[in-house]
């Protein structure tokens, strides 16, 4: 055998080491890689998975708010309606304190024609104008007692 003979077998050698390895390496790298392929396909399920539940969540969260905005707009609708309605309800009774005043005016200038002192209007409002009346009252109470 010579130096050779002996180069060419321990290269023979090398050669089938490397492949052995190399075969043994790809199959390690190969059980690796499907390891690592699991693990990522079992987070990205689970990342999948909680995204979709946190979708579930935000549209059934979304659905309660719609349906609580459509309620609440509905109750603000009725709201205005009320408020509304008792608008035109003042405006009424308003013009129908306008048009008693005017008949009692009216009534007493009448009243007053035929030599009679009608009796003095006494206000039980508490409310604001009250006050105002009882002045008026009194300035029409002078005005008939200035006339006679």
């Amino acid at each position: 055998m010579t130096v050779g003979d002996i180069t060419g077998i321990a290269s023979l050698v090398l050669v089938l080491v490397a492949i052995w390895k190399g075969w043994f390496e790809g199959k390690n790298l190969q059980k690796t890689g499907e390891n690592l392929s699991a693990e990522l396909m079992s987070k990205y399920q689970e990342m999948v998975d909680s995204s979709l539940d946190r979708s579930l969540k935000l549209s059934s969260r979304l659905a309660e708010l719609e349906t609580s905005d459509r309620q609440k707009t509905a109750e603000i609708q009725d709201l205005k309606e009320k408020d509304r309605q008792k608008d035109l309800k003042i405006q009424d009774l308003e013009q129908q304190l306008i048009d008693w005043k005017d008949w009692a005016e009216r009534l007493v200038a009448q009243v007053e024609s035929l030599g009679v002192v009608p009796e003095e209007f006494i206000s039980r409002s508490t409310h604001i104008g009250g006050s105002n009346e009882r002045r008026e009252v009194s300035q029409r109470k002078a005005r008939r007692a200035a006339k006679k």
